[in-house]
C-alpha cells in the first residue's frame, strides 16, 4: 500500500504504468502533450522529497478521503504539505500539490489564496535532515540541495550562481552560496547529535569538522550544480514576456493581475516601483 496522492503514480518493478492511448474509465483516452515528442523528453530524476512519500515495507499508508469536507480541508492540506515539507519539497512543490488535491477532493475548494498562504508559511520549516546521507562530498552537496535547493540555481553556460531573494533570481556575487554551504557543513553536527552509536556519532562529528575545510566547502558546491533541479540554462530565465516584476509582486500582462513573486517564473529583473 501506498498513500493517495491525486496526479502522482508511484510503480516499482513489475508494475504495470499508464501510457498514451490507455482508456480512462471517463471513456477518455491518454494523451501524449503535443508541445514535444516523447523521445526528446528525458526520464527526470524523483526529488527527495517526492521518494520520502513512499512509504517503507510494512507501513500503514494513509489514504486521504475520497472528499474533503469543509472544516477539515485546512487541517488535511497543512498536514499534506508538513509531511512534504519535512522531505524536502519546495513551496512551488508544494502548492502545486495542495492545488490537486484540493481541487480533485475538496469539498468545497478552498480559494487560491488559501493554497498559496498555507504553502508559504511552511517555508519557516527546514527540511528534515535525512539520515544515511554518506560521509562524502557527494553526500554533502545532497544535502545543501535539501536544505537550501529551493533558492539556489546554477548556470553552466555563464558559470553563475543565482540565488533567490525573495522577489527575484539574483547572480551571486557575494559569494552567498558558500555562506549556505558552510551552514550545510555545520548542520551535521545535528545528525551526529541524534546518533545514539557513539563510534557512529564520532564519526559523523569528524566528517562535520573536516567539512568545513575549504577544499571540502569547494566539493559539496561544485557537486551540487548538477544535482536534479539546480541547472539552469540562459533561454529559461525571464522566458515570459508578459510577466513583470515590480517591488510588491509580479505582474501579469495579460491580465492585469498582480500576485507573488515566485521562483519558478525564473525572473532575475524587477522594477523599483509599486503596482496599484
Amino acid at each position: 500500500k501506498i498513500a493517495s496522492y491525486p496526479g502522482v503514480d508511484f510503480k516499482t518493478t513489475g508494475g504495470y504504468i499508464i501510457a498514451p492511448r490507455s482508456l480512462h474509465l471517463s471513456g477518455n483516452t491518454y494523451e501524449w502533450e503535443a508541445s514535444s515528442h516523447p523521445d526528446d523528453v528525458p526520464v527526470a530524476a524523483a526529488p527527495q522529497w517526492l521518494i520520502g512519500l513512499i512509504p517503507r515495507h510494512g507501513q500503514s499508508a494513509r489514504v486521504l478521503p475520497e472528499r474533503i469536507p469543509d472544516g477539515q480541508r485546512q487541517t488535511d492540506l497543512t498536514s499534506l504539505a508538513g509531511s512534504m515539507r519535512r522531505r524536502g519539497a519546495t513551496e512551488e512543490e508544494i502548492q502545486a500539490a495542495l492545488s490537486a488535491v484540493n481541487a480533485y477532493r475538496g469539498d468545497p475548494p478552498l480559494e487560491d489564496s488559501e493554497i498559496r498562504s498555507i504553502a508559504h508559511s511552511m517555508m519557516r520549516y527546514p527540511p528534515a535532515l535525512q539520515e544515511g546521507w554518506p560521509l562524502t562530498d557527494f553526500g554533502n552537496a545532497a544535502r545543501l540541495v535539501t536544505q537550501h535547493g529551493q533558492d539556489i540555481r546554477y548556470c553552466f553556460k555563464s558559470g553563475k550562481w543565482l540565488i533567490w531573494n525573495g522577489k527575484q533570481w539574483k547572480i551571486d556575487e557575494i559569494e552567498e552560496i558558500v555562506r549556505r554551504g558552510k551552514e550545510t557543513a555545520k548542520s551535521i553536527y545535528n545528525e551526529a547529535a541524534r546518533c545514539n552509536d557513539d563510534k557512529e556519532r564520532n564519526e559523523i562529528g569528524k566528517w562535520a569538522k573536516a567539512s568545513q575545510f575549504e577544499r571540502n566547502l569547494k566539493a559539496m558546491i561544485s557537486l551540487a550544480k548538477s544535482e536534479p533541479s539546480i541547472p539552469v540554462e540562459p533561454k529559461q530565465l525571464d522566458s515570459d514576456p508578459w510577466l513583470l516584476n515590480v517591488a510588491n509582486g509580479t505582474i501579469d500582462l495579460r491580465t492585469g493581475e498582480l500576485r507573488e513573486w515566485q521562483r519558478n517564473d525564473l525572473i532575475t529583473k524587477i522594477l523599483p516601483i509599486e503596482y496599484d
